[in-house]
């Protein structure tokens, strides 16, 4: 998911057509863009952006005091339009970004056909090995699962996703839960009640 749109498309013709078994690894919306934040966070204050002397590419939401209206600048950060020119860059820092992207986005990269889509709070070890069985490939994931070696996401930027969502505006949650529809229509995630 964070390759940059030209390599992401030419891996997948050389590798891939419409009869080989595809799926995407989906998560609700509005959880995996307050973990994205945390991630961003995580590599602008690595880059100090953070710091009185910033770099002067560092967006502006970076060296926003408080959380809660880092936050608040991060999100309009995403709605103005800002976030494809910065995730698009050829900076190090500024590619972060990418991680704010809708999964409908990373989805729509893709030009073949996707056999299923696997929600990530839905038994996905087991859909997994069901979706491999079916399509006669191995079954590697409760394979690495069974070993103890399968990877755990460690919360990078070490922000609660509760306390961002719980400090956040109505507006805030307004302009999520717009920037984030198309995932949550297509993804067929119910819209959460606070972000209506």
């Amino acid at each position: 998911f964070g390759l940059p749109r030209a390599s992401f498309r030419a891996a997948a013709v050389r590798a891939i057509s419409d009869a080989t078994p595809s799926f995407a690894v989906v998560r609700e919306p509005l959880e995996r863009l307050l973990s994205a934040y945390s991630t961003v966070m995580h590599w602008m204050r690595r880059f100090k952006c953070d710091a009185p002397k910033a770099p002067a590419n560092c967006p502006s939401f970076s060296r926003v005091d408080s959380e809660s209206a880092r936050f608040e600048a991060f999100v309009d950060y995403l709605v103005s339009g800002d976030l494809a020119r910065a995730a698009e860059s050829r900076s190090s820092m500024l590619s972060k970004m990418r991680h704010a992207y809708t999964q409908m986005h990373y989805i729509q990269l893709f030009p073949y056909r996707i056999h299923g889509i696997f929600r990530l709070e839905d038994s996905l070890m087991e859909h997994l090995g069901m979706f491999a069985k079916a399509n006669g490939l191995r079954d590697v994931y409760s394979r690495a699962r069974r070993k103890g070696t399968a990877k755990t996401n460690t919360n990078v930027g070490g922000i609660s996703a509760n306390s961002l969502r719980k400090n956040a505006s109505t507006v805030v949650l307004a302009k999520l839960s717009a920037y984030l529809r198309q995932d949550y229509a297509c993804l067929g995630y119910p819209l959460p009640t606070d972000a209506r």
